[in-house]
């Protein structure tokens, strides 16, 4: 049995286009994939020349850590090919996540005139009313790199 990946329509990709069109000169925010960047942890073995009677423990801990792009900008065009949008006056916000602690964390932010974002790249999105007032209040934009 042979499973087959649903490739989508000429008009399935006429319509996603246009609505993304239709949003031309809106602001939004959008996140990237997360993406495991590291992990830290302890390990306690004992030592069995010193404790003999101990030797069927082990103790250990992992905390993963993860990495986030985040970014808010105004759609300045719409790409057919590759299906992407070329936004203007962007924010590129990096962030750490820590899940088990439930932090997020500053890594960069970085300021750009044009910015290409592949749809493939975008994992969600929503659109801003008031960007000012989003970069200022709104909790997935932390204020301070680390």
């Amino acid at each position: 049995m042979n499973a087959q990946i649903p490739l989508p329509s000429f008009e399935d990709i006429r319509k996603i286009l246009q609505f993304w069109i239709d949003q031309q000169d809106k602001w939004f925010y959008f996140e990237t994939a997360i993406i495991q960047s590291g992990s830290t942890g302890e390990s306690e073995v004992p030592n069995p020349i010193h404790t003999p009677e101990r030797t069927s423990w082990a103790k250990s801990s992992e905390i993963n850590h993860y990495m986030q792009t985040r970014i808010v900008g105004s759609i300045n065009d719409v790409v057919s090919y590759p299906p992407s949008l070329l936004l203007r006056d962007v924010s590129v916000f990096t962030v750490s996540l820590i899940y088990d602690r439930r932090t997020i964390k500053l890594v960069s932010i970085e300021k750009r005139d044009k910015y290409g974002l592949v749809f493939s790249q975008i994992t969600y999105y929503e659109p801003i009313d008031n960007v000012e007032s989003f970069l200022k209040e709104d909790a997935r934009i932390p204020t301070h790199p680390t």
